[in-house]
């Protein structure tokens, strides 16, 4: 029945289902229409939906999704609705019965206080000492990119077009650098972040901050020549600011970022740096 030539066209229609499931959502309005340019959005988005559809479509998706109200998400003493009552896992059987697939360790069955160890279990520290890389890093999601996806959005970009390489105020003094410097930050296995310096207080020494959402390599922010030879300018602007550099690991012979061991997922705190005037 309908056609699917397109991005747009197929998950546009499951935007479109979202805004008429149970009560349908009201039309957009033009404030927020204006507010976060929703007119400037391409032509072939509008005609991925039918006229009636689109208004509400363009509600869904300037609030970023639909949500049950907050009394319906919340239950018996504050706690979600959505969790299994009263249920703390503190030790995995699962979890107590692996190994670690390279070094054949036993792995525990609780959460521990560890240093941060490389896929071996080598302590990173005993890697990459600390008097040569004595810096770890933290992230968080600024407020005007609370999700990624926002650097497509012009409002946004105009309320902070870049991020910053944070600073605690006393490791500033003690390298030399001031707020509004250009600086250079650097990881063992060879990444770089170049980028301005915010100094302040509220980064706790020893680390520096990155904001997400910034430093795009694609989405937009690069041209793409696409098959047949047309090219899709990109726009820098959505590429402005940096990301931050994820450290490999050097215990795994192919390409394997740092990762956390008990959360199995890419190190995005902690890791080992060196900072300096760029």
């Amino acid at each position: 029945m309908w056609p699917l030539n397109d991005a747009c066209d197929f998950f546009l229609k499951a935007v479109a289902n979202l805004a008429y499931d149970t009560e349908p959502v009201a039309d957009v309005s033009g404030e927020d229409v204006k507010v976060q340019a929703l007119d400037e959005l391409p032509a072939a988005w509008e005609k991925a939906v039918t006229a009636e559809e689109w208004p509400k479509v363009l509600n869904v998706l300037s609030r970023g999704g639909r949500f049950w109200p907050v009394e319906e998400s919340t239950g018996e003493g504050g706690r979600s609705a959505y969790m299994k009552d009263h249920l703390t896992i503190f030790y995995s059987e699962r979890k107590a019965t692996d190994a670690n697939p390279f070094s054949g360790k036993q792995l525990p069955g609780t959460l521990s206080a560890t240093p941060e160890l490389l896929a071996d279990l080598t302590p990173l520290a005993e890697k990459y000492p600390e008097s040569e890389w004595p810096f770890r890093s933290t992230n968080y999601k600024p407020r005007f990119r609370s999700i990624t996806f926002l650097a497509n959005s012009p409002i946004m970009r105009d309320l902070c077009a870049h991020n910053y390489l944070e600073l605690n105020l006393d490791d500033a003094a003690d390298l030399g650098i001031e707020d509004g410097d250009a600086i250079r930050i650097t990881n063992p296995t060879g990444d770089v972040m170049e980028g301005e310096a915010m100094v302040r207080a509220g980064i706790a020494r020893g680390t520096f901050g990155v904001a997400y959402g910034y430093g795009h390599i694609g989405y937009g922010a690069q041209d793409v020549l696409i098959e047949g030879g047309e090219s899709r300018p990109g726009d820098p602007a959505i590429g402005a600011g940096v990301h931050l550099q994820t450290i490999l690991d050097p215990t795994v012979e192919d390409p394997y970022p740092y990762v956390d061991p008990e959360a199995a997922s890419p190190a995005r705190s902690g890791g080992v740096y060196k900072i300096e005037k760029a």
